[in-house]
């Protein structure tokens, strides 16, 4: 009988430390697709990351490659964006996941590389959220370390 419950008690200590605690995931995660930076001056030193939260901040920083891309509906959506390079090399960025907890998004993320910056378009990552008024602030994980917060202020 003893070794029935530590068996048991083992299993569900295992459990708990092995069980994620995460918020409230954001289900509306759309790929945006078609878009490139208006202005290519971005830091070789540091992750590029956006928090896009209406139109005319999104048209100055971004164009269209085409007229039939996806346009964000800023009333419901924000967009997040991405580009990572170096002197020497590209980067892909992928969106994992995001969650909501405490008034702040977080997104994980990975970077994998692309190539070199000779002979490749450089990838810009973009996606869209679902807008939520509680969010305050973005916080972005690269393998889950955390390498930039950036603040929301909503102005009514």
């Amino acid at each position: 009988m003893k070794k029935i419950i530590v068996i048991l008690l083992t299993g569900i200590i295992l459990t708990g430390f092995s069980t994620p605690v995460n918020g409230p995931t954001l289900g509306d995660v759309t790929e945006l697709t078609g878009y490139r930076l208006r202005n290519n001056n971005v830091s070789l030193n540091d992750f590029n990351l956006w928090v896009i939260t209406n139109e005319e901040v999104f048209a100055r920083d971004f164009e269209p490659l085409h007229d039939s891309v996806m346009h964000p509906a800023f009333e419901e959506q924000m967009v997040l964006a991405a580009k990572v390079e170096t002197a020497n090399y590209v980067y892909r960025v992928k969106i994992k996941r995001t969650v909501v907890n405490n008034g702040t998004l977080h997104v994980y993320m990975n970077v994998r590389k692309h190539g070199s910056t000779d002979d490749t378009v450089i990838p810009l990552t973009m996606v869209t959220v679902r807008k939520d008024k509680s969010i305050r602030k973005v916080q972005f994980y690269h393998d889950n370390v955390l390498v930039k917060t950036i603040p929301i202020v909503t102005v009514y």
